[in-house]
């Protein structure tokens, strides 16, 4: 199950490279430690990061059920950033807990969309 999109524009996560470009790699991390950061200080307790082949992956929860917050730059100027929640349960978890798998998509989706507003320099994204 997947959350709403939810995407800010911002340079507070632009990190330089060494050979002094900004950097993908380095910034896509900087938004997913400050995600994680975000997460814990509201309670998520067990936020950890890691690369992922198509950005960054911060991981809320294993138990009942892994719930991550999938998050990475829009733009290659690193000031267009996204993030959403999946949740991704067992096969009878699926069946049988739908509700409550839902229910905590659309918690940890409401608690991401207030932590997004809240980075720092934002500036609201054009409508699509």
């Amino acid at each position: 199950m997947i959350g709403p999109y939810h995407h800010i524009k911002t340079d507070a996560f632009r990190q330089q490279g060494e050979d002094g470009r900004p950097d993908q790699e380095r910034s896509g991390m900087a938004f997913a430690r400050w995600l994680a950061s975000e997460f814990h200080e509201r309670g998520e307790t067990r936020a950890t990061v890691r690369s992922e082949n198509f950005g960054w992956s911060v991981t809320l929860r294993r138990e009942p059920f892994v719930v991550r917050v999938e998050c990475g730059s829009r733009d290659e100027n690193l000031s267009d950033w996204g993030a959403y929640v999946v949740a991704q349960p067992s096969l009878a978890q699926r069946m049988f807990s739908r509700i409550e798998v839902q229910r905590q998509v659309d918690r940890l989706s409401k608690l991401l969309g207030e932590i997004v507003k809240s980075a720092p320099g934002t500036t609201p994204p054009p409508e699509e």
